[in-house]
């Protein structure tokens, strides 16, 4: 290693500076759904990935990185986030969760991050003119003989800088076409340097804050939005010199990224770190792709860069990619095809012509006539593959067991001995190739083929944990108030037939929710949720209402007790509310309703009972017979209702209170209900089916109070069985009216239901961004819930859906960035468990003794 020289020289935004001055600009891949698209739509994958390879530049790399916060790290920025009244419980909650995962998931992360480094042109310098380079003689001697000599220089200007800068913009426009990408800066560059001389031993601490900051930037005299992380960032001096503003780097503060006792082994490299006053060595081996069989690769079905998110152990991966044009391209493989035909004629003679040649000889013809047809160019790329491990004998163990997995596949990969450190600093932001003896010449769906942007990643990394995932298990850690917070919404839907766990799912996000800071309205047609106040341990924070026939509880469903300071709003409940509850509606009876309500709006204490005022008195007033008998039916009919079981909850005098919604959680029930058979059309409600869905409807005007509440907290509210309000289209428009304002009024909705038609309705469909699949055996009904997810109604899918298991919450889970994934809900402690339990005593024992 002597005369070794760092690689990255400086870096500021997401720019990158080498030791010759190049610039990489730095970005993050946003991993996409792969799993369970069809044939068809995996290879339009493939084809987009290879247009991105086309189009992205002449030289790049791209990185595949797993990340693994350790669980105490996650929980402790998770505990720092905790407020409201039950902070205490959240953090016991939350110790609880780190300590239950220390002793159930791997240690070593398997989940990625895609990032992708491209080397930008160089501007202005890079082609120089005679003329141009006499006049830069005179101005700059020595920087210009320095550029023509591909000599160091110390600084890098402040033009160059903005000309960069200028040219990533138009990149990163170019890229947003293929694929979704965002820009990463100091923050990351940071990570990626750091993260090398740690791997496997320890996760790196960062310099600086995390947070994220929107910030302008000056590039060429426009302002352009940039976001800024006040971390640690290299020094650097500003000069002046011959009248420009340049950039002299510290390149000391980069190396001070680099730590550790280094030692290059034949075949491997060990770094050691002292961490917590104890030394740690990290065992590292490099491979490398020594043949990529182009030809034999079966697609859909071998994407070998894909597969190595299914690994035990984490694998790194780095593929450096460089432009040949069509026509120098077409001259290689001419040259190549010339090559075989010498060797086959003289083989020929002896009569003795190998299988190998043949099998040459084919695959350079196709290649040939490819580059011809196409017009593509082809890829100079190598593929290195990075393994860590604590133990050597287990290192050499991940080593052998990666190397026969690719042989049984085609592939050949060496642990090439003697360039263990070459490729090693290959993995460092702004490296070069430094190995040169495993580059492969692949066409653009070759490479693309390796399904490098699919990612199994499932949630986020800044949740409570809710459930695990794959054979592996790995935790899967949501926080459901992200979306509002990032500009998204953050409704729910959780569909499946019964007992399969939707409700076990929904409450435990909502008692999360509660504990964190949150607050919950739990609409519960059913019951089920009658014991919280007693069985979640919350306390005061949790309220059960039942609502009954009692004359205690008269009035706290009048839209104008409910709004009793907004009668705009309580007008347009009552006229909804009125209308539910007739079997026949025609547009007069709707004027007089409305008119109803306008005068009832216009009294000193309003109220709904004031609609039965006005319609006598318009039967007293009125002179034409027709428009008499239909007051004297309205006036009959409502009277009727009030008096009707349940129907005095909604016929208040004014004076009433209804329930406030100060609590953390709160639950809202009417039990005996006559909830109608969710399968009867609306025209064939009774009278009682149809006042039931009114009042659920009402209790639905509370989430709408709840959602416009403070702001700076974060609220959700849950609908189970929520086809009792999306049945009817005053329930829709509710529904619907909630889905859209929750992500400004930063709440979300969870609506429970055992069928999609239930949410079938694109003002509500529209407004889901996350999606919880359950099981079910109705094929029609499946064809329905992969429409929800966006994905492929194929064989495998139905049958995915349809062998969920009949259990405590395995699903299909979409999360808030669209990707897929079967995730097992996990509760950890026992009284919660048993408190989200929805099934049946009776049911429990017969599952437990088929067990």
């Amino acid at each position: 290693m002597a005369g070794y020289t760092f690689p990255t020289k400086y870096y500021e935004s997401n720019l990158i500076f080498d030791q010759s001055k190049n610039c990489w600009a730095l970005y993050r891949l946003m991993g996409e759904n792969y799993e369970y698209l069809s044939h068809d739509l995996k290879k339009i994958t493939r084809n987009r990935l290879a247009r991105l390879l086309v189009n992205v530049g002449m030289e790049y790399k791209i990185l595949l990185l797993p990340f693994n916060s350790s669980a105490d790290e996650h929980f402790e920025k998770l505990k720092a986030r905790m407020k409201g009244p039950l902070r205490d419980l959240a953090l016991e909650y939350l110790d609880g969760s780190c300590e239950y995962l220390k002793t159930k998931s791997s240690t070593e992360g398997n989940k990625y991050r895609i990032y992708l480094l491209v080397k930008l042109k160089k501007k202005g310098r890079e082609y120089l003119t005679s003329k141009e380079f006499l006049s830069s003689l005179i101005k700059e001697p020595i920087r210009a003989v320095n550029h023509v000599m591909n000599l160091s220089a110390p600084e890098i200007f402040e033009y160059e800088l903005n000309s960069y800068l200028d040219f990533e913009v138009k990149l990163f426009g170019r890229i947003k076409r293929w694929v979704n990408v965002e820009r990463e800066y100091e923050y990351t560059i940071q990570n990626l340097i750091k993260r090398n001389f740690y791997r496997s031993i320890a996760n790196i601490s960062i310099r600086g804050d995390e947070k994220d900051e929107e910030r302008e930037i000056e590039i060429n005299g426009q302002s352009i939005k940039r976001k800024v992380k006040e971390i640690f960032k290299p020094k650097r001096d500003v000069i002046k010199r011959n009248g420009k503003v340049a950039i002299r780097p510290y390149e000391r503060d980069i190396l001070s990224l680099t730590e550790g006792d280094f030692e290059n082994k034949s075949r491997h490299i060990e770094i050691k770190q002292i961490i917590e006053g104890e030394t740690k060595t990290s065992y590292q081996a490099f491979l490398t792709f020594s043949y990529i069989p182009d030809n034999t690769l079966i697609f859909p079905g071998a994407e070998y860069i894909y597969l190595i998110q299914d690994l035990y152990f984490p694998v790194e991966v780095m593929i450096h990619v460089e432009q040949l044009e069509n026509r120098e391209a077409l001259d290689i493989v001419s040259k190549k095809e010339r090559e075989i035909k010498d060797q086959k004629e003289h083989a020929s003679k002896f009569n003795n012509i190998d299988d190998s040649l043949l099998h040459d000889e084919m695959t350079i013809r196709e290649q040939k006539n490819e580059l011809d047809a196409t017009k593509e160019p082809m890829l100079l790329t190598s593929i290195v593959l990075c393994i860590s491990d604590t133990n050597l004998k287990r290192l050499q163990e991940k080593v052998s067991f990666l190397k026969d997995l690719y042989e049984d596949m085609g592939f050949q990969v060496e642990n090439p001995a003697g360039s263990q450190f070459k490729l090693f600093n290959e993995f460092i932001p702004g490296a070069g190739r430094y190995e040169q003896s495993y580059i492969h010449k692949l066409p653009p769906k070759t490479l693309a083929g390796s399904i490098f942007i699919g990612t199994k990643n499932l949630g986020d990394s800044q949740g409570p944990y809710i459930g695990k995932l794959g054979q592996l298990e790995q935790p899967i850690y949501l926080d459901t108030s992200r979306g509002p917070m990032n500009n998204k919404n953050g409704n729910m839907a959780f569909i499946g037939q019964q007992g399969t766990g939707k409700s076990y799912g929904a409450n435990n996000l909502a008692y999360q929710t509660v504990i964190s800071g949150g607050k919950v309205l739990s609409i519960d047609p059913k019951g089920d949720r009658t014991n919280w106040d007693k069985d979640l341990g919350l306390g005061k924070y949790c309220k059960v209402i039942t609502l009954t026939e009692k004359q205690q509880d008269r009035g706290k469903l009048d839209p104008f007790v409910i709004y009793k300071n907004d009668l705009e709003a309580a007008g347009s409940a009552a006229v909804s509310v009125m209308s539910m509850v007739r079997q026949e509606m025609n547009d007069d009876d709707l004027t007089q309703i409305m008119g109803a309500v306008e005068y009832a709006k216009n009294q000193s204490k309003p109220c709904l009972s004031h609609t039965i005022k006005h319609f006598k008195l318009m039967y007293e007033k009125e002179e034409d017979p027709n428009y008499k008998a239909r007051f004297r039916n309205l006036g009959e009919f409502y009277e009727g209702l009030k008096n009707l079981t349940f129907g005095n909850l909604l016929f208040g005098t004014g004076d009433e209170e209804t329930f406030d919604l100060e609590t953390r959680l709160t639950v809202v029930q009417i039990q005996n209900l006559t909830l109608p058979d969710k399968n009867k059309e609306i025209k064939n409600y009774n009278l009682s089916e149809r006042l039931s869905s009114a009042l659920i409807y009402e209790i639905g005007q509370f989430a709408v109070k709840l959602v416009h509440s403070d702001r700076s907290i974060y609220k959700l509210v849950q609908l189970d069985e929520c086809w009792v309000i999306t049945g009817t289209e005053q329930g829709k428009e509710l529904i619907g009216k909630l889905s859209r304002e929750g992500r400004a009024m930063k709440a979300g909705l969870q609506l429970i239901s055992q069928n999609t038609k239930d949410l079938d309705d694109e003002g509500i469909t529209d407004h889901l961004a996350l999606k919880f699949i359950y099981k079910s055996e109705n094929k029609q009904e499946i064809l329905n819930m992969l429409e929800l997810l966006r994905l492929p109604p194929t064989e495998e899918n139905i049958d995915l859906i349809m062998n969920l298991e009949h259990a405590k919450g395995e699903c299909l889970f979409q999360d808030l960035d669209g990707r897929i994934g079967k995730m097992q809900h996990d509760i950890m402690y026992k009284f919660l468990d048993e408190a989200f339990d929805t099934t049946p005593p009776s049911e429990k024992i017969e599952s437990e003794e088929a067990i």
